[in-house]
C-alpha cells in the first residue's frame, strides 16, 4: 500500500508540474499586454516599462516561470490587477462557497441515484426500470443552465417560494442562506444524479450476470443478501471513481450554475475575472481547479485500493 501511495504522490507532483506549465504559458501567449490592462487607456511608454518591470514581464519567459513557481511554493499567487488584493485570499474566500454547493449537490445526487439505480437493476426491464431510465435520460440530456432557469422560473417567479439567486451569510441570516442554497443544489444534484444512476444500473447489471452470482442464488442465498453483499459491494469501487470524478469537476467547473444564481463561488469569480481581464486571478483559479481534479482522482484511487484488495496499481 505504501509504495502505491508514494508512486501516486509522485504522479500527482508530475501532473501538477505539467499543469503549471500549461497554465503559465497559455496565459503568456494570450493577446494583450497585462501592463496596458493594468494602466488603462493612453499610458506613457515610461509607465508601461515601469509596470512591466514591476510585474517581471521584462524578463525571459523561463525566468518568469521559475519566479512564478517559487512564489506558488511560498503561497504567493500574485495580486489582483483591479484592487490589489492577494489572489490567494480571494480564492480562499470563494472556495468554501463552491465547496458547499458541491458537497450538498453530491449528497443529493447519491440520495436520488443509489435507490433508483438499485431498484432499476433489481427490477430490470420492468416498468420501474423503464420509468427510472426515462427520468434519468431527462437529467442526463438537459443542459445545466436550462434546468437552472426552469427551476428558477417555477420556484422563484411562479410559486414565489425561493429566492431567484444571491448569497446570504450563514452567520448573519441562516434561514435566507438555506433558502438560497435550494435551487443551485437541486440543479447540481439532478444533473449529477442522472450520471451516477446510469453508471450504477449498468454496473450492477454486469455483476448480476456473473457466474458467482448465479452460484450464490443456486445455493439458496436470499435475493436481498445477493444484492446487498455481492452485487452492491462489487459495484462500490466503480461508484467511488464516478463520484470522486464528478465531485472534482463540480468543484472546478460550477461556472454556469454559480453565474445564473449569482452564487459568489470559484466559478463566479472566474467569470468576473475573465470579463474584467484580471488575468492573475483567472490564472490562480484555473490552476486551483486543475489541482482539485488531480487530487480528487488520487483520493478515488486510494479509496478504491482500500475497498477492493484485488485492485493492484502496478
Amino acid at each position: 500500500m505504501v509504495p502505491m501511495i508514494a508512486r501516486k504522490l509522485l504522479e500527482l507532483v508530475l501532473v501538477i508540474f505539467f499543469v503549471t506549465l500549461i497554465v503559465f504559458f497559455t496565459f503568456r501567449l494570450l493577446p494583450g499586454d497585462p501592463a496596458l490592462l493594468k494602466l488603462g487607456q493612453d499610458p506613457t511608454p515610461e509607465a508601461v516599462a515601469a509596470i512591466r518591470a514591476e510585474m517581471g514581464l521584462d524578463r525571459p519567459l523561463l525566468s518568469q516561470y521559475l519566479h512564478w513557481i517559487g512564489d506558488l511554493v511560498r503561497g504567493d499567487f500574485g495580486a489582483s490587477s483591479l484592487d490589489g488584493k492577494p489572489v490567494l485570499s480571494l480564492l480562499a474566500e470563494k472556495v468554501p462557497k463552491t465547496l458547499e454547493l458541491a458537497v450538498l449537490g453530491t449528497l443529493l445526487s447519491l440520495f436520488i441515484a443509489i435507490p433508483a439505480g438499485v431498484l432499476a437493476a433489481v427490477y430490470r426491464y420492468s416498468w420501474v426500470d423503464r420509468l427510472m431510465r426515462s427520468v434519468s435520460l431527462f437529467g442526463f440530456s438537459v443542459p445545466a443552465y436550462w434546468l437552472a432557469i426552469l427551476l428558477m422560473l417555477i420556484f422563484a417567479y411562479k410559486v414565489h417560494l425561493l429566492p431567484a439567486g444571491g448569497y446570504a451569510s450563514l452567520a448573519e441570516n441562516p434561514w435566507l442562506h438555506l433558502k438560497g442554497l435550494v435551487l443551485p443544489v437541486l440543479t447540481v444534484g439532478i444533473i449529477n444524479a442522472a450520471q451516477v444512476f446510469r453508471f450504477l444500473r449498468s454496473g450492477m447489471l454486469d455483476i448480476v450476470n456473473q457466474d458467482y452470482i448465479r452460484t450464490a442464488r443456486a445455493k439458496g442465498v436470499s435475493e436481498a443478501l445477493v444484492i446487498g453483499k455481492h452485487v452492491a459491494r462489487n459495484t462500490l469501487p466503480g461508484l467511488v471513481t464516478v463520484v470522486t470524478l464528478n465531485f472534482s469537476l463540480l468543484l472546478s467547473g460550477m461556472v454556469i450554475t454559480e453565474q445564473i444564481f449569482a452564487w459568489p463561488g470559484l466559478g463566479w469569480l472566474m467569470i468576473q475575472s475573465i470579463l474584467s481581464r484580471d488575468y492573475e486571478v483567472v490564472q490562480g483559479a484555473v490552476l486551483l481547479s486543475a489541482v482539485f481534479i488531480v487530487v480528487m482522482n488520487l483520493v478515488g484511487d486510494l479509496i478504491n485500493a482500500m475497498l477492493d484488495p484485488r485492485i493492484k496499481y502496478n
